[in-house]
């Protein structure tokens, strides 16, 4: 194997693991978020 496809084939699994981080952590933002929304009850309702 060349030195370019080294670096090539290292640069990709760079950038999938980039993208796996970056949607680790949007799903952990999303749950967080969604975790604080309003939990009271409507008293108003019959």
């Amino acid at each position: 194997m060349s030195a370019t496809t080294t670096r090539r084939s290292t640069a990709a699994k760079s950038a999938k693991s980039r993208i796996a981080v970056v949607g680790a952590i949007a799903v952990a933002g999303t749950l967080l978020l969604s975790g604080c929304g309003d939990q009271t009850k409507d008293k108003g309702a019959p």
